[in-house]
């Protein structure tokens, strides 16, 4: 599989295609979170939970539906069920999660679209190497050329390693762990004493 990753700034078909992948990525990340959640709600018989996250599981499905139905992907009927799915998926969400679920009606969508920050720094990428590129070219002395290339490259090494990994540390801890991870029970201290 070849990606022209060299022409993406230049096309926004590949822009595009590059958007799609991380808006589906995203999707099926919390959609991941989503379901071990509704089966951690399932273990711990927590029947509020449970119905909070099958609801933003049915409001994400009930929004895909709308949108592929009136970009004309679905047929045009299921846009009918979409609308009647995220209605009943907003009073699941809201019975579910009061007014914190009520607020996070919201924020999903958001946390969908964080995943667009990783396609976004992975193009910055591009544009930066291809500047060191066409820079280096156009000095005529190789040396001063080579230099050039050198600092750009290594701010863009530098740049991408340390916002990448942020960025995803921050997807999962902030966007994925919400979907499922609840902390408390009991306190973890692995090198306390107990008194007699």
């Amino acid at each position: 599989l070849h990606l022209p990753f060299h022409r993406a700034y230049e096309e926004s078909t590949f822009i595009n295609a590059y958007l799609m992948f991380a808006i589906g990525l995203g999707l099926g990340h919390i959609i991941l979170g989503l379901a071990l959640g509704i089966i951690n709600s399932i273990r711990e018989r927590a029947v509020k939970h449970l119905v909070e996250k099958v609801g933003f599981l049915m409001l994400l499905i009930g929004s895909l539906t709308i949108i592929g139905a009136s970009m004309q992907k679905l047929p045009e009927p299921l846009a009918t069920v979409g609308i009647l799915a995220v209605f009943i998926s907003a009073v699941m969400i809201i019975w579910g999660g009061g007014v914190v679920g009520a607020i996070h009606i919201l924020t999903v969508f958001g946390h969908v679209a964080s995943y667009l920050r990783i396609m976004a720094l992975g193009i910055a990428g591009v544009v930066l190497a291809v500047v060191a590129w066409k820079m280096q070219k156009s000095v005529n002395n190789i040396v001063l050329g080579a230099a050039i290339a050198l600092v750009i490259h290594s701010l863009n090494l530098v740049m991408h390693t340390f916002s990448s990994t942020i960025h995803s540390v921050r997807l999962n801890v902030l966007e994925f762990f919400d979907k499922f991870f609840e902390a408390g029970g009991k306190e973890y201290k692995p090198f306390s004493m107990k008194r007699r």
